[in-house]
């Protein structure tokens, strides 16, 4: 199907959370964007919005269980006492 590139001014703001819904779907900004539109004019396959969701559940579920396997943090160590002053050197 042939498609018309159309091009627009957003928020800084949006554009921002438009990157974080790329890094966050593994989608290009056309793919999230044509996917926003269909949405917004009812025309988006329910099937993909299902499976977008379905795997950002499974990437949340292996991050959790990668996490979860993480060693727990090192206990902080107390801070060391101070060292006795030093005495000057004896010229005798």
């Amino acid at each position: 199907m042939n498609k018309i590139v159309v091009s627009t001014r957003i928020l800084p703001e949006w554009y921002s959370e438009l990157n974080q819904i790329m890094i966050a779907t593994g989608q290009s900004r056309s793919e999230v964007m044509e996917e926003a539109i269909g949405a917004y004019l009812g025309k988006a396959p329910a099937a993909k919005v299902t499976n977008r969701l379905d795997a950002l559940e499974r990437r949340v579920g292996n991050i959790a269980a990668i996490v979860a396997q993480s060693p727990p943090p090192l206990p902080k160590t107390p801070p060391r006492p101070p060292l006795p002053p030093r005495t000057p050197p004896r010229h005798d």
